[in-house]
């Protein structure tokens, strides 16, 4: 027997399970309860109804979602979550470790958010938004499992996330640049070079091989990423990096003739290598730490050139970007050359560097009609 009744001033979804044991979970109003009381019934004849949701806490069950979630994700997508997850959501004062899974409501999840948002005033939105990103996904998967009965978080409000401007170097600058960079380091200067003529990203380039350039026909073909110590252990054992992060990373890249030059200068200057040798390597020839990249050289380049502060290695994709778009570059092929999944997504970052040909196309029919003698 299900059903639903009012017991001491709160309403009750009172059942048994299939074991013949009797459960009762209070609600605050007689909808709350009448529709869980359908769920658990629906769970009960499924056969997913887990009893065990009431008792079990959300500290535990946080990480048997990291668990469970680990084969799926980047090294780089884990550790940010994992990182999220064991300073916030569980802080000894702040967090959620003290609640069962089950009791976690939206004024919980309003309490935690505002709490994040007192105890860490210089939190970007983007930090507090992907801790609520994972209380929400954790609370998702216990529904799914049977150990809920809804996700609140759905209903909680993410704060606005402004996104940071791209602010691509000038023509003048990126001379400058690589004039510096030549004098730093051989590796680096070609490194940076081909970051500024191809767009690609760091973990891209350092996973290059020379088997994966066509320097006859002026193209690179994006097949691995090097960008945390999993990808190179990897390469170690199998001689192949990590996929790229989504399908249409896996690309091939046109190289300008400039910069297909500048590769095979950097191939003659390292030995002629051949096959499976990486483009860029250290000097026991194995794949470049980017974290070790970025502190010895890049860091090293941006201070020497007095570049503005906190310009970063992947705003040489954007200048690649701006620039090709600016100078009248199809917008399709841009996105192909970034390996974006979608030309939205380009679009999105990418528009106000477009040049406006409103006035362009404004008199396209002008010139069509007098085309004609109209």
């Amino acid at each position: 027997m299900a059903k639903v009744a009012k017991r001491e001033g709160r309403w009750v979804a009172d059942y048994y399970d299939a074991q013949g044991k009797r459960h009762r979970e209070y609600r605050r109003t007689k909808r709350e309860a009448e529709r869980l009381l359908a769920e658990r019934v629906g769970q009960i004849q499924k056969g997913s109804f887990r009893p065990d949701g009431r008792t079990k806490q959300f500290g535990d069950f946080a990480g048997e979602w990291l668990k469970a979630k680990a084969s799926g994700w980047s090294p780089n997508t884990y550790a940010l979550y994992s990182n999220s997850v064991r300073r916030y959501l569980l802080h000894p004062e702040i967090g959620l470790m003290r609640y069962r899974l089950s009791a976690i409501d939206l004024g919980i999840a309003e309490r935690f958010k505002a709490n994040l948002i007192k105890t860490y005033p210089d939190l970007s939105p983007r930090t507090i938004n992907l801790a609520l990103t994972a209380l929400g996904a954790i609370l998702k998967h216990a529904v799914r499992h049977g150990y809920r009965s809804e996700n609140p978080v759905q209903y909680l409000d993410k704060l606005p996330e402004r996104r940071r401007e791209v602010d691509p170097l000038t023509p003048v600058e990126i001379e400058k640049l690589l004039a510096k960079a030549e004098t730093i380091d051989a590796t680096l200067h070609i490194i940076v070079t081909m970051a500024i003529y191809t767009g690609m990203r760091l973990g891209e380039l350092l996973a290059l091989r020379w088997q994966d350039a066509d320097l006859d026909g002026d193209s690179l073909r994006v097949q691995g990423t090097n960008s945390h110590q999993k990808h190179r252990d990897l390469f170690k054992e199998s001689g192949a990096f990590s996929d790229p992060k989504t399908e249409s990373s896996r690309r091939t890249v046109r190289m300008s003739p400039n910069a297909a030059q500048v590769l095979r200068q950097h191939r003659l200057r390292t030995g002629n290598p051949q096959g499976r040798a990486l483009i860029f390597a250290n000097q026991e020839g194995q794949p470049i730490d980017p974290s070790n990249f970025r502190s010895r050289f890049w860091n090293r380049l941006t201070r020497e050139t007095k570049l503005r502060d906190g310009f970063r290695f992947h705003d040489l994709r954007h200048t690649y970007a701006s620039q090709m778009l600016a100078n009248g570059a199809p917008v399709e092929f841009v996105q192909h050359q970034l390996g974006h999944s979608s030309y939205q997504t380009t679009l999105n970052i990418y528009r106000h560097w477009i040049p406006d040909r409103d006035n362009l196309h404004a008199v396209t029919i002008d010139t069509a009609l007098q085309a004609t003698g109209q």
